[in-house]
């Protein structure tokens, strides 16, 4: 699953290619290292295992950003089902990753080190098609 609206300079093809032959992993959620955690989705983790996924957290357990980009096996059917509304009405990315979490399977991170952008403002968008150009 990529959100339409991040960008990854590099691409995801190779992660992908990995995902696919580790038959041990559930899920894999790419995660990057910001200034400003309290802005994104945050992951704390411990050691390769996720524990727990906050959205936008006033006081951040990390600054590791959810970067809109994660891989799933035919678990992630199983969290969508069992899954509520959030205060939004949506069914929430973040509340089945953590319902993987809290049933115990196995969440990954992944942290990426290239050039990374949420383009969900305008000038964030505008410096993304910089970039690109």
């Amino acid at each position: 699953m990529y959100l339409g609206d991040n960008i990854i300079k590099s691409g995801v093809d190779l992660l992908v290619e990995e995902f696919s032959k580790k038959l041990d992993i559930d899920c894999e959620i790419l995660l990057n290292k910001v200034k400003n955690p309290q802005q994104f989705g945050v992951a704390e983790f411990d050691g390769e295992k996720v524990v727990r996924l906050v959205e936008k957290p006033k006081v951040p357990m990390s600054d590791y950003a959810l970067v809109g980009v994660y891989m799933f096996n035919e678990k992630i059917f199983e969290a969508v089902r069992n899954i509520k509304p959030s205060a939004r009405n949506e069914l929430e990315i973040t509340d089945a990753i953590q319902y993987l979490i809290d049933k115990g399977y196995n969440v990954k991170p992944h942290i990426i080190t290239g050039w990374w952008k949420d383009t969900g403002k305008l000038e964030d968008l505008l410096e993304a098609n910089r970039i690109f150009l």
